[in-house]
């Protein structure tokens, strides 16, 4: 994925193993760079699984953190998870 869109990434897209994000500031950017890149993943003979895609999203996890227009978050469901696990006592 990093070298198929080598040319998205750092301008409006992040890739994590087979994940692609795109973001963008308006909506119309936003369909503008979801059309290209499924271009260039249709140039390279690759696709999308869209049962496992999600557009339009304000906000989304993604590695345990909250990501969205207001910035990167841990996920505060993940911090009370992790309050809940049982301190080792030696």
């Amino acid at each position: 994925m990093n070298h198929v869109l080598i040319y998205c990434i750092g301008k409006f897209v992040v890739i994590y193993f087979d994940d692609i994000l795109i973001y963008n500031r308006s909506l119309n950017e936003y369909i503008g760079h979801i059309r290209q890149v499924l271009i260039i993943l249709r140039d390279y003979h690759l696709f999308a699984n869209l049962e496992k895609c999600t557009f339009c999203k304000e906000n989304m996890i993604l590695l345990e953190f909250m990501v969205g227009k207001d910035g990167v978050h841990v996920h505060l469901e993940k911090i009370k998870a992790i309050q809940e696990w049982p301190i080792p006592r030696m």
